[in-house]
């Protein structure tokens, strides 16, 4: 009984210190976690502020230094209004009519409204242009502005608020998407050869600058910056250890060394060297190798390509991970892996930065210093006849860029704008175009009666354009687009009877002068007003 007694002690005694044990233990586990914890936050948000701050600054002054660029070229805190506003050029000079209507607006909410029902733009139309146009940036810099109690109009309204714009806009429509840009797909089948297309809007878009291939300049300045190299390092780093950390896992092997994040989420330590396992880092590789791809044949996917490949440079360059990754795979035993891409992430970059600043702000000293002179009288006087002399109810017709200028100018209305995300306005842009086609002076006459034009604007640039590239000009592909010259080698030749619309009215000959009548003109633009006739000469 006795022994049965004392043999219950000692097991009770031992259950006791196994659990003072197990309990020192656990006690001394949450210890070293928290520590570790700590280790790993603390120099976590030393480099998210210390990035924050950096990034901030390289914003202000990039801000400042175009503000200052715009200033040395156009002058603009200093001309008059007009002069201001012929600087904006194409589509952004209807954002800016936009934004400049709803500051004039006697409210906020009654220059929603304008702007939600606008029939004062378009000629028998009616469109909601913060859906259409995604205006939303526009509402938030006016919300901004009216805020400010600002009344100046200088260099500040001209780039910097135009930069946040620009940027809003950019992520305004990767969020909101809209089904007027299906056009693109078009542009997309042909640039792919796997569409032959004769509409003269697809072929009008595939001639601009910013759906050509990127010209060799473009990579050399890349190189030259040296963003290109790192870039490409990072890259193919990145790439061979998604590619790597995809067979392991396909190959179910398991991984080892990992550590729990702050939210709950396993990660790859910096010690493993396994940089490629982060999700975060494999969709941003693939997002920036498919906007990579789309650079590569559209020269303007570069304004979305080249700030992914900062990012991608910088997160490499600033990583301990990635050079860990590549010293592990080299298998360097000369130097700890884990401290030499602890002292190349800090180094590295201050060198770039080094570099980068010794070569380039001298260039860009000199560039700012430099005086340029901008002014365009021939467009200057033709927004001044029209404000003074046409009626409020004229409604004007011409190329795109042109109606966008007179728009903002002078709020005229207009029948076609230079945008293209909406098959009417597509249709609107191709039919008044026809004004440099090869079509007999009836056929233009209704073309624009059919928009209630009352006046039509001839540039002679486009006119009599001698493009460095034949078959895209403008005239070029109306006559593709109409029939009227050869397409293809088993394409039946198209001619046209009648001579080229812009060319023929000049000569104030029968019947051009029974359909329109000459008001004005200067060396770049004739401005015809369209008679009201009844009937038509065959």
């Amino acid at each position: 009984m006795e022994e049965a007694v004392e043999l219950r002690q000692r097991k009770n005694a031992s259950c006791t210190e196994v659990e003072e044990k197990t309990l020192k233990e656990n006690n001394e586990k949450g210890k070293q976690s928290k520590r570790s914890l700590r280790y790993v936050l603390i120099p976590h948000f030393t480099k998210l502020f210390f990035g924050c701050i950096t990034a901030i600054i390289s914003g202000m002054m990039y801000a400042i230094y175009l503000s200052t660029y715009h200033e040395r070229k156009f002058w603009f805190s200093g001309r008059p209004e007009l002069e201001r506003e012929i600087t904006f050029q194409g589509d952004s000079a209807i954002y800016y009519s936009f934004y400049k209507e709803l500051l004039k607006a006697s409210s906020f909410k009654k220059g929603i409204h304008q702007l939600i029902h606008d029939n004062r733009t378009l000629s028998l139309k009616t469109m909601n242009t913060v859906r259409q146009m995604t205006l939303y940036p526009e509402l938030i810099a006016s919300i901004l502005y009216q805020a400010s109690g600002s009344e100046s109009c200088n260099s500040v309204t001209g780039v910097k608020r135009m930069l946040s714009i620009c940027s809003m806009s950019f992520l305004f429509q990767r969020f909101i998407s809209h089904k007027e840009n299906e056009h693109l797909i078009k542009v997309l089948e042909v640039k792919l050869g796997l569409n032959t297309n004769k509409n003269f809007t697809v072929n009008w878009l595939l001639c601009q600058e910013s759906l050509q291939t990127p010209s060799q300049d473009f990579f050399l300045r890349l190189t030259h910056s040296s963003l290109l190299p790192f870039y490409l390092l990072v890259l193919i780093i990145c790439l061979a250890s998604v590619g790597q950390a995809s067979f392991r896992k396909m190959g179910n092997k398991q991984v080892n060394e990992q550590t729990t994040n702050e939210g709950g989420i396993n990660e790859p330590t910096t010690h493993e060297g396994r940089i490629g396992e982060r999700p975060e880092v494999a969709y941003h590789i693939l997002h920036t190798v498919s906007l990579g791809l789309l650079s590569m044949m559209m020269e303007g996917m570069k304004y979305v390509w080249t700030p992914y490949v900062c990012m991608i440079a910088a997160f490499g360059v600033c990583s301990p991970e990635l050079w860990t990754t590549l010293f592990k795979w080299i298998r360097l035993k000369t130097v700890h892996p884990v401290l030499l891409g602890l002292i190349l992430s800090m180094a590295v970059p201050g060198i770039i930065g080094f570099s980068l600043w010794k070569e380039f702000f001298p260039r860009i000293m000199a560039e700012l210093s430099e005086l340029q002179e901008f002014y365009d009288p021939d467009t200057v006087g033709l927004m001044t006849w029209i404000k003074r002399q046409a009626p409020i109810a004229a409604v004007f017709a011409g190329s795109p860029q042109l109606m966008g200028a007179i728009r903002l100018c002078t709020g005229w209305m207009v029948t076609n704008l230079p945008l293209y995300n909406d098959d009417d306005l597509q249709k609107r842009n191709e039919n008044i175009f026809q004004i440099y086609s090869k079509r007999s002076a009836e056929d233009i006459y209704k073309i624009l009666t059919s928009y209630k034009a009352t006046y039509l604007v001839i540039e002679d640039s486009i006119c009599n354009e001698v493009g460095p590239v034949r078959g895209c000009r403008v005239k070029d592909l109306l006559d593709i687009a109409n029939g009227h010259v050869y397409y293809e080698e088993n394409d039946s030749s198209g001619y046209s009877k009648y001579g080229r619309f812009c060319q023929e009215i000049k000569m104030n000959y029968s019947p051009y002068v029974n359909y329109f009548t000459r008001v004005y003109w200067n060396r770049s633009y004739l401005v015809y007003k369209i008679n009201s006739i009844i009937s038509f000469q065959s």
